[in-house]
């Protein structure tokens, strides 16, 4: 692939829209600062960037780490609750969401136990809910 361009998207009317890097060798849009006007354009995003595999881990008192092992949020939770007990100092760590075995970024605050195995997750739990690649695995 050759080295790709950022090029800028017009309205009718003459005013900037939004941006999209565009693969100069094969024309597809791999990104757009605004994917919702590329949509309605008629326009197909490859999305390079979509994540195909979300990982859940908690860190420990010791800082090591116990990855939680499910698809299903309510089993998620529950898991980080009931490992919360085992350790009253520990962290629930953000989602990190994975593409090809990369990591592309992590959504979530982090979530420290308050010293009595008790978490607070609403803030975490609602900042994952409404990532869309989150949402699309977790089929939420």
């Amino acid at each position: 692939m050759e080295k790709p361009i950022i090029i800028d998207i017009f309205t009718d009317n003459g005013d900037l829209s939004h941006y999209e890097l565009i693969d100069v060798s094969t024309g597809d849009v791999l990104w757009s600062s605004f994917p919702e006007e590329t949509i309605a354009m008629g326009r197909k995003i490859n999305d390079c960037n979509q994540a195909d595999e979300l990982s859940f881990w908690f860190m420990r008192d010791n800082h090591t780490f116990i990855k939680i092992e499910s698809n299903n949020l309510n089993e998620i939770v529950g898991e980080y609750k009931k490992i919360s007990k085992k350790y009253p100092y520990g962290m629930v760590c953000p989602v990190t969401l994975i593409r090809d075995g990369d990591e592309l970024r992590r959504v979530g605050a982090n979530c420290h136990v308050d010293g009595k195995g008790r978490v607070k997750m609403a803030d975490w739990i609602t900042s994952i809910s409404n990532d869309d690649d989150i949402k699309r695995i977790l089929k939420l």
